[in-house]
């Protein structure tokens, strides 16, 4: 599936490391909860992913390419409650409305009237500016941001509760995000409160070497021969029973260990900010991707 991606999308003048993450995130949704790496706490493939990059360099064209693909390939079907389709979720204003574009009530047959339950949503959280969100943390009363961790830590029920909106709850949901900054900017937002910083550490930042651009006109990107390969991922990943994981093998698992100890820690030790506090996280979750893309079980 990445190969294909790759394929499709760097013809275009957008830097290849745009599209080398917005690949990861569809490969995500293809997954949702049904595939999980075996761990204390089981590891999921979502991620948070913040390009970086000046104004004109194709953040945004990146994110069309994806956008595009999943329309195709991964759309939400509003007619079934088990729909493994994928929902936009574009710059919610509030963890209310948050919430609600992961609740997909399902009404129970013998009483019309009456929700029977909430069916899993699997959502693309899309904010134009990172800044936008960041902001946001230090308004009184607003939680999107802490919202949003939840929904990063893939927390089985994500709940709130107001007086103007009443309670919203989303049962067993699958988010990853996608938004974009400028360099400069996110040198102002790596100054904020801890709070902030407990969210930023949940971000991919991903800069972009910049390629020549077209001087007239330009080269379509064809998403169609991705849509198989991401459809085929689907399935392989429905293949997985209940509580089924991913599992290291003795490889692999003496690899990361070495990596982990000699590395990651020694990373984290020297740096002066909470940024890297989940970095053996993001390895973890970049292993079952890579595993998934593969149609590995292991």
């Amino acid at each position: 599936y990445l190969d294909a991606y790759m394929a499709a999308t760097t013809v275009d003048d957008v830097p290849e490391e745009y599209h080398f993450w917005n690949g990861l995130l569809g490969l995500g949704f293809a997954l949702g909860r049904d595939v999980t790496l075996s761990d204390f706490i089981p590891v999921y493939g979502n991620l948070f992913v913040c390009t970086l990059g000046r104004s004109g360099a194709g953040k945004s064209k990146a994110r069309n390419h994806l956008t595009r693909l999943l329309a195709e390939a991964l759309p939400h079907d509003w007619s079934s409650p088990v729909s493994k389709g994928v929902r936009k979720v574009s710059s919610p204003g509030s963890a209310e409305v948050l919430i609600h574009n992961f609740q997909e009530p399902v009404m129970d047959p013998a009483v019309p009237q009456r929700v029977a339950y909430d069916a899993p949503v699997r959502g693309f959280i899309d904010f134009n500016e990172l800044s936008s969100l960041v902001g946001r943390a230090s308004r009184t009363g607003n939680v999107t941001v802490p919202t949003m961790m939840q929904f990063y830590d893939m927390e089985d029920t994500i709940a709130t509760s107001s007086m103007s909106h009443g309670a919203k709850e989303a049962h067993e949901p699958f988010a990853s995000a996608l938004t974009t900054t400028q360099p400069k900017a996110l040198r102002g937002l790596i100054t904020k409160s801890d709070d902030a910083s407990g969210f930023l550490n949940r971000w991919v930042f991903a800069p972009g070497r910049e390629k020549q651009k077209f001087a007239i006109g330009g080269t379509q990107v064809d998403m169609t021969p991705v849509v198989p390969k991401l459809e085929e991922l689907v399935g392989w990943a429905s293949s997985f029973k209940a509580r089924e994981r991913m599992e290291w093998d003795a490889d692999a698992a003496e690899r990361f260990t070495t990596f982990f100890h000699n590395r990651i820690e020694h990373d984290k030790k020297r740096s002066d900010t909470d940024l890297l506090i989940r970095l053996d996280l993001l390895m973890k979750k970049l292993i079952l991707l890579f595993s998934a893309n593969r149609l590995s079980r292991k």
